[in-house]
């Protein structure tokens, strides 16, 4: 068996060795690959690949005529090399990736059809599932048209849970937490390796790690407002508690530009990590005593892998949030949170004392 994992991001890369782990260990003998979309930087491998390759990053666009050439050239010379007469299994994050689309479709024509798709976690939206809109749903014909024109890479439509598990091509999906997905489809597989972050002493550091994320399209500038109020009175309460507070912020990996983030105050002292490794890396490193995010995934992966970290997420009163959508969304990711332990940062000031 072929095992063959497309990623764009080292939290992707981490998700995909934890899962490539596990499947070794449940059936021995087979071929594991990754093929890495992008600049690898910091990634760290905790799974030993038969090979990792490295193709151009598509920063999740159509592309057009002489860039899908190229995509298309660089996935026949992969599969020329790796693929034999054995079945091969594909796994991505989610079919609404455009080169995770195109390579669903190409696979099947480079192994005969000799091939199962499986999902893999990949961030929050694993969880709070988004349907299909209408809207999106039009955008898919027009991506399959564009396709058939050799005008962009190929794409296949289809309806349900936005991230396509609901796609009859999907054979699995995997995930830390099944119980956790807010609308199930019977496919989850539980991801049974741990992630590990370290052995951090229970010992007070006063060491505060901030995930900082990509905001455009999450939420508007009134709950970005308020996200750094709540974050600065926070870091002023422990001040007041502790002798040194020492305050880190780690830019996400798709918003390594210059600018500053939204967290970067000057009269808190923190400090800017610009690394492109993945948060979970990142606590490992640093082993702090805080984490604390807007709703990033990984303070539930952290939360999950140990209980001496405190994880903290930031509360946007539903009053600052433009719609439905994005109440719904909020509410669900408080849900996921709120069930392994993760807290509100409005309500951590008796966890700073203790």
């Amino acid at each position: 068996m072929v095992n063959v994992f497309l990623v764009h991001s080292p939290y992707q890369v981490l998700v995909a060795s934890l899962v490539a782990r596990q499947i070794r260990k449940e059936w021995a003998g087979q071929k594991f690959y990754l093929i890495f979309e992008g600049v690898l930087g910091e990634c760290e491998f905790r799974f030993p690949w038969d090979q990792v390759f490295v193709i151009e990053a598509t920063e999740g666009k159509w592309l057009g005529r002489k860039e899908r050439k190229k995509v298309d050239s660089s996935l026949r010379e992969i599969f020329h090399n790796i693929v034999t007469s054995e079945k091969v299994k594909i796994y991505f994050s989610d079919l609404a990736w455009p080169l995770n689309n195109h390579f669903s479709i190409i696979s099947e024509k480079l192994t005969n059809g000799e091939c199962s798709f499986y999902i893999f976690e990949d961030g929050m939206g694993s969880y709070v599932c988004d349907k299909v809109s209408f809207l999106q749903a039009i955008k898919m014909r027009v991506r399959k048209a564009v396709g058939l024109l050799r005008a962009g890479l190929m794409f296949r439509p289809y309806r349900g849970l936005y991230l396509g598990q609901l796609n009859p091509i999907v054979e699995g999906v995997y995930c830390f937490s099944p119980s956790l997905v807010s609308v199930p489809t019977g496919k989850e597989i539980k991801i049974k390796e741990k992630i590990g972050v370290g052995d951090r002493s229970k010992q007070k550091n006063g060491i505060v790690l901030i995930l900082d994320q990509p905001w455009k399209g999450k939420v508007n500038r009134k709950a970005i407002e308020h996200s750094r109020i709540e974050v600065f009175n926070f870091i002023e309460r422990l001040k007041e508690d502790r002798e040194q507070v020492n305050v880190y912020v780690k830019r996400h990996p798709r918003d390594l530009s210059g600018e500053k983030s939204y967290f970067d105050f000057d009269s808190a002292n923190m400090m800017i990590l610009n690394c492109s490794a993945c948060a979970e890396d990142a606590v490992a490193s640093l082993q702090p005593e805080y984490v604390l995010s807007l709703n990033s995934t990984s303070l539930l992966n952290i939360k999950l892998a140990t209980k001496d970290i405190i994880c903290i997420y930031i509360d946007i009163p539903e009053n600052l949030l433009d719609n439905k959508k994005e109440r719904v969304y909020f509410m669900q990711s408080k849900r996921v949170f709120e069930h392994v332990g993760v807290v509100p940062v409005s309500n951590v000031q008796s966890s700073v004392s203790c």
